[in-house]
């Protein structure tokens, strides 16, 4: 199956308020075992998960295996389109007119990149949870599921018969920082403005990338967690925004919805890039 006939990336930015059926868990629990994420069939259990595979206990599986797959980036092992596609847009501004650029003049994307496309081979709705490149023995197929959660995952105020992403936050767009274009993108904001954090690429950086943000490792903020991505696909060589900018699919921090900083506190997480 395919994901929308526009989309076909990215790691955790738009942020579903539900995800396949997410249970509670205690902050600070990390591990991907017992959260959504692990789709094996152990993972019903205790109450974790309500959507499951039906034998095969595998965790990694559904997105990564060592061969068979469809990149070798990543080992990826789901079923997504590569092609360069484009979506219905991102909604209406509070005026009710066609929503093109943010409100500081930056044009939202109208295509998505890999990081973000990644998220959405699962996330979009349509394409079917199980369907795999290599379900077994090297050959693609579409895993048995059960479970109330397999159609949850999609993001929440997305219209997949128009392919709206309006409502939520733009992504494979420039950070307000860039310091160059991203996704054939450049950003509106000044470089005198101060309301972002500037982009770091330090040591300090402790986020997949190695590209955070300068806000300071002192909670509720955690700018070094921030993963911004540089030059990804053709659009630029500048940083940009994508969903595991915000998100961690491995539970990495412990945090709900697989953030790599609290929302809950002070929304450390908005203002370990906004500097506000």
């Amino acid at each position: 199956m395919r994901i929308w006939s526009i989309l076909g990336s990215v790691t955790v930015l738009v942020a579903p308020s539900v995800a396949f059926a997410q249970v509670a868990r205690v902050e600070g629990q990390a591990g991907i075992v017992a959260t959504p994420h692990n789709l094996g069939n152990n993972a019903v259990v205790a109450g974790r998960r309500v959507t499951a595979s039906v034998g095969e206990d595998q965790i990694c599986k559904f997105c990564h295996s060592p061969h068979f797959v469809g990149s070798t980036q990543l080992l990826w092992n789901r079923n997504m389109s590569f092609a360069d596609l484009t979506f219905g847009g991102w909604g209406q501004d509070l005026d009710g007119n066609a929503l093109t650029t943010t409100l500081q003049g930056t044009t939202l994307p109208t295509g998505l990149l890999s990081p973000s496309r990644r998220c959405l081979s699962c996330h979009d709705g349509t394409i079917a949870v199980g369907d795999l490149k290599n379900a077994g023995g090297g050959v693609a197929g579409v895993l048995t599921m059960l479970g109330a959660g397999q159609a949850a995952g999609m993001l929440t105020l997305m219209d997949v018969t128009v392919t709206n992403l309006g409502g939520n936050h733009p992504i494979s767009i420039p950070y307000g920082k860039s310091s160059a274009a991203y996704n054939g993108i450049t950003t509106s904001v000044p470089a005198s403005d101060t309301a972002w954090w500037a982009v770091d690429t330090t040591a300090t950086c402790v986020s997949t990338t190695g590209i955070c943000t300068s806000a300071p490792a002192t909670a509720p903020l955690n700018g070094p967690a921030i993963n911004l991505y540089r030059g990804v696909g053709v659009g630029g060589t500048g940083e940009g925004v994508e969903c595991s900018t915000c998100h961690e699919p491995h539970n990495k921090y412990g945090n709900p919805f697989f953030l790599r900083v609290s929302v809950t506190d002070q929304s450390g997480l908005c203002r370990s890039c906004h500097n506000k």
